[in-house]
């Protein structure tokens, strides 16, 4: 009798703590997956961070983390000649005493620009006595901006502070109403506007300002990311990426007006890449996140086809790894107009870079390793 009031109130027992797990174990149960940082660039470390806290009495031996993100975030120790698919799983194992806050940071790789999101996590939990399988699902937006690679584009003639100066002084000059270079007497094809007040009642009689000739700094880099056939070459595309990124900060630090005109598309309004010319760290900022949010994925148009968008006080640097006719020939008119200036052509070791319909350009070859 004794062994069944003992097997009994083990039952009891075991049915009692069961339900109450059951009922409870999610109770002031916090979990949170975020990134260390909300920007990084292309080839940067940083960490991705599990925060999970228990805030109640009863302890959790045994909780599971299970959230996926994107393969181009890699892992510390992962191998991606393993990958079969576009995503990567963690699974991560938590033991909670009662009042517990546990924190692991786990080390990430930024293998490709773009945008990353983690939008869930999975808690699972076996059960106090290990033989139930409970879970919850818990919703968030964590995002990273990983911008692309700045390429090193000092080595670019092109973009040497005369020569280029030279060419913008040519496109564009223009009277600067605060730059004044001398006085005159006032004639009748003058504004009043023009009146230097102060000098006129010095000398007794009307005197106007002469103001002086500044050039329009001013370049729009037009980028190609649509290619000629129906191969993709996602290495040249990165890389072209990766130029303009360059292009922008040098020219920027030059003190250019620097603007975009691309048939690349954004991952979430579809819309071309069009950035307004503007220039400082700010606009260095806002170029480098448009950068990142391309998809080379979504249909392009040809590039081509955006040429009425360029601001007409801009000279035009282009970069393309596409060189079909179509874009040589509305290239090379643009050249003849002393409106374009370059092309700097992304290429593989043994792909011809001539352009035969665009002999007014000035063709800077660039060679892109291949990916492995």
């Amino acid at each position: 009798m004794e062994i069944v009031i003992m097997l009994a109130a083990a039952a009891a027992v075991y049915l009692g703590l069961s339900g109450i797990y059951t009922h409870i174990w999610t109770k002031n149960l916090e979990a949170d997956v975020r990134f260390s940082t909300d920007s990084a660039v292309c080839g940067d470390e940083i960490e991705i961070v599990e925060v999970i806290s228990n805030d109640k009495w009863l302890p959790l031996p045994f909780v599971n983390v299970k959230f996926q993100m994107d393969r181009k975030l890699e892992f510390e120790g992962e191998d991606s000649n393993s990958s079969v698919t576009d995503k990567s799983y963690k699974n991560d194992v938590f033991s909670l005493l009662f009042h517990q806050r546990i924190t692991r940071r786990l080390p990430v790789r930024c293998r490709r620009r773009g945008v990353y999101c983690i939008d869930s996590i999975e808690l699972v939990s076996k059960g106090i006595f290990m033989n139930q399988v409970m879970s919850c699902q818990k919703y968030m937006h964590r995002e990273l901006i990983v911008y692309p690679k700045i390429a090193d584009v000092n080595g670019i003639d092109i973009l040497s502070r005369n020569v280029l100066g030279d060419i913008i002084t040519r496109r564009a000059m223009y009277e600067d109403p605060f730059e004044i270079r001398g006085i005159r007497d006032y004639t009748t094809y003058d504004s009043m506007k023009m009146i230097n007040w102060k000098a006129t009642a010095r000398t007794l009689g009307l005197k106007v300002n002469i103001h002086d000739y500044t050039s329009s700094r001013k370049v729009c880099i037009i980028m190609n990311l649509k290619p000629d056939g129906m191969i993709i070459n996602g290495a040249l595309q990165e890389e072209s990426i990766s130029i303009v990124a360059g292009l922008v900060q040098r020219l920027s630090a030059q003190g250019v007006v620097t603007g975009i005109v691309s048939n690349g598309r954004d991952r979430v309004t579809g819309t071309e890449l069009i950035v307004d010319g503007a220039q400082g760290l700010a606009h260095i900022k806002t170029v480098n996140t448009c950068l990142a949010r391309i998809d080379l994925n979504l249909d392009m148009e040809p590039v081509e086809n955006l040429f009425d968008r360029i601001d007409e006080q801009s000279v035009c640097i282009m970069v393309s790894p596409g060189t079909n006719k179509a874009l040589q020939s509305g290239y090379n008119d643009m050249c003849r107009q002393g409106k374009a200036v370059s092309w700097i052509l992304p290429y593989h070791d043994g792909m011809d870079t001539g352009l035969q319909f665009c002999p007014d350009v000035s063709v800077t070859p660039w060679e892109v390793a291949r990916y492995e």
